[in-house]
C-alpha cells in the first residue's frame, strides 16, 4: 500500500540521516585529533598527547557503532543503487576516519617518547615546523569531506580531491627543508627521521580525507573515480 511504503522510505531516511549523523561527530572528534597531535610534537607536550591517547578509544567507538549501525540498516532495508552506495559510503568513511585517528595516534606516541626522554640534546623545534603547515592542509580537506558528506556536495568533494596535489607538494618540500638540517648537524638525526614519520602521517591523514570525498562522489554519481587524474573531474567526467 502506498502509506505503508511512505512509512517504510520514511523509515529508511531516518536511519541513513542517523548514520550520517554518526559519521560527521566522528569526524569532528578525529579533526581535533589531528590538529592537538600537530600542536603536541611541536611543544613536547605530553600531557596533549596523552589526552589524544585517550580519545582513541572514543573514535573506535564511534566507528563501531557505525559499522554495526551500516549492517543493520543493510538488513533491514536492502537497499539499492544511490540508497546502497550511501549506505557504503559512510561506513568507508567512517573507516578512513579510524585510520586518520590511528596516524594522530603515531604522532602523539612520538611527542610521548620526547617528552619522556631527558638523555640527550633537546631538539631544534623549528625542525618540526613543517608538520603544522601541513596539519593545517590535512584538516582543511577533511573538514570539506566531512562538510561534502553532510551535503551529498559532489563538487565541494571533487575540491578535496584536487586538494591533495597541494599537499604533496607541502610534503616534499618539507622533505627538502629537512635534509638540510642533517647537513647542519648530523646530531639532529634522531629529531628528523621523527619529523618525517609525523609528516609522513599527516600526508596520509590528508589521502584518506580524499578517499572519503571520492566515496562520497561515487554514492552521488556512480562513478569511481579513484584512478581518474584530478584535473579531469572538473572536465566534465562526472556529467550525467
Amino acid at each position: 500500500m502506498p502509506g505503508d511504503r511512505e512509512h517504510i522510505l520514511s523509515r529508511f531516511d531516518d536511519d541513513l540521516n542517523g548514520l550520517r549523523e554518526l559519521a560527521l561527530q566522528m569526524g569532528e572528534l578525529v579533526v581535533s585529533q589531528v590538529e592537538r597531535s600537530a600542536q603536541a610534537i611541536v611543544r613536547t607536550d605530553a600531557g596533549l598527547a596523552r589526552q589524544i591517547l585517550h580519545q582513541e578509544k572514543r573514535v573506535n567507538e564511534f566507528d563501531m557503532e557505525g559499522q554495526e549501525e551500516g549492517v543493520r540498516i543493510l538488513a533491514t532495508h536492502n537497499p539499492v543503487a544511490r540508497d546502497l552506495r550511501l549506505v557504503l559510503c559512510l561506513s568507508r568513511s567512517m573507516v578512513d576516519l579510524e585510520h586518520i585517528a590511528n596516524q594522530a595516534k603515531k604522532i602523539a606516541q612520538i611527542t610521548q617518547r620526547h617528552a619522556g626522554d631527558s638523555s640527550s640534546l633537546a631538539p631544534d623545534t623549528t625542525i618540526f615546523e613543517d608538520i603544522t603547515v601541513l596539519a593545517e592542509q590535512a584538516c582543511q580537506m577533511l573538514r570539506n569531506a566531512l562538510r561534502a558528506l553532510a551535503g551529498d556536495d559532489v563538487q565541494l568533494a571533487v575540491a578535496v580531491v584536487q586538494a591533495d596535489a597541494r599537499l604533496d607538494q607541502l610534503f616534499e618540500g618539507a622533505l627538502r627543508r629537512l635534509a638540510t638540517y642533517l647537513l647542519e648537524d648530523h646530531r639532529n638525526i634522531r629529531w628528523v627521521m621523527d619529523a618525517i614519520l609525523a609528516l609522513k602521517s599527516m600526508e596520509r591523514a590528508g589521502d584518506h580525507a580524499e578517499s572519503i570525498a571520492e566515496h562520497l562522489i561515487f554514492a552521488v554519481k556512480g562513478k569511481d573515480v579513484r584512478y581518474i587524474k584530478a584535473e579531469h573531474l572538473s572536465e566534465g567526467y562526472l556529467d550525467d
